[in-house]
């Protein structure tokens, strides 16, 4: 079941296509770009877990009980994860918005650490 959770909350995480949920300044490339190398704290719907993006275009997420691997990239102004396990290996795009101290997209809210 915590397996379940996890990749839920790696799903919720990506597959967000539609316009993050609060206002906010929406992340232009460059923005996007200054997101890595870096290490998040990532909430979603309640289940926290930590996503490091690598300045080489790789990323690993973990959670307290699972953890997955995979590559991210930027298509325009959307960051796009694909994990190697969660989400059937699928790669998935969002746009992100920054407000006080906190990324959001869609259903999913995080910050570095």
């Amino acid at each position: 079941m915590t397996h379940i959770k996890s990749v839920a909350a790696a799903a919720a995480l990506l597959i967000a296509f539609a316009a993050p949920a609060f206002a906010g300044d929406v992340l232009n490339p460059n923005q996007l770009k200054q997101l890595a190398p870096g290490r998040f704290l990532v909430s979603v719907y309640g289940t926290s877990m930590t996503v490091t993006l690598r300045s080489n275009g790789s990323v690993v997420g973990a959670s307290k009980t699972d953890s997955d691997s995979g590559h991210w990239n930027l298509n325009g102004n959307r960051l796009c994860i694909g994990w190697n396990n969660w989400l059937g290996g699928k790669t998935r795009c969002s746009t992100l918005v920054t407000q006080a101290g906190y990324y959001q997209g869609s259903g999913f809210t995080f910050r570095r650490i």
